[in-house]
Parts: structure tokens; sequence; C-alpha cells
């Protein structure tokens, strides 16, 4: 290999030389950023996908009063206590373990007496599976019969 790089350098100089290297790692480079490119376009794209997958699982529920307790730990086991007692009573067959997380949205705020605003915010309910949340779309009808 040597060799050849000294018959080529004797036969069209260092200069020529020098260009036909730097013309081939050019190429190379620039194969290689476009490559680079697509991986990250299609990491991207992958990623919103599992975003978007995830959160067509989610169920989010209105006016469920919120509780009193006073630490955020009291207040979120209360509202899981309160999906699973949902889930258990509407009977459809949607588990503790169907149930990821219970998130309440918007910021948590106190009236001038140190408790929480009559406005109660909205439940976020995340499932672990679209079954689990096509069980509990389809019954939804059974809310309309369950005590408070």
């Amino acid at each position: 290999m040597r060799r050849d790089a000294e018959s080529f350098r004797h036969n069209y100089g260092t200069q020529q030389l020098q260009e036909a290297v730097d013309d081939r790692i050019g190429v190379s480079s620039g194969e290689l950023q476009e490559m680079q490119r697509k991986i990250n376009d299609a990491k991207m794209s992958a990623m919103e996908e599992q975003d978007k997958e995830a959160r067509r699982n989610n169920i989010v529920v209105y006016h469920v009063s919120e509780s009193d307790g006073g630490n955020f730990e009291e207040r979120k086991n209360d509202d899981k206590r309160f999906v699973a007692q949902l889930f258990t009573k509407m009977e459809i067959g949607v588990m503790n373990e169907d149930t990821k997380d219970v998130i309440r949205l918007g910021k948590w705020a106190l009236s001038g007496n140190a408790r929480p605003t009559t406005k109660s915010r909205p439940l976020l309910v995340l499932l672990t599976n679209r079954t689990a949340k096509n069980l509990t779309t389809d019954n939804l009808y059974k809310l309309k019969h369950l005590e408070s």
C-alpha cells in the first residue's frame, strides 16, 4: 500500500495526492452527516409515535372533588383510591394493575382560609393498555346509574 502511495505521488505529485484524499474523505464525511441526520429523524419520529400511543390510553375525569389531605401523598392516594372504587363500581373488569398513574391537572391552589378552592381540577388517569381504556369508554353509560 505504501508503494502504491509513493507510486501515485511520483506520477501525480503530492498536491494531487492530497486533493484526492481530501475529496474522498469529504464525500465520506458528507455521507456520514447525512446518515446521522436520517438516524436522528427516525429516532424523533419513533419517540413521537410512542408518545402518541401512550396518550391514547389516557382518560380525563372531570368534577371529582379533591381530598382535604394536607400533603401531596395523601391527596394522590385518595385520587388513586377514588379511581379504583370507580372501576370496581362500574364492574367493567379494569383492575388496579391496569392503572399506571393518576394525576391532577393544573396547579393546586389554596383559598384564603388555607383550604383548597372549591373548583376541582381534572383527574388524568393513565392506563397501561388500550383494552382497559376501551372497556372504560364502552361502559360510560354505567356512570349515570352509580351512587355518588
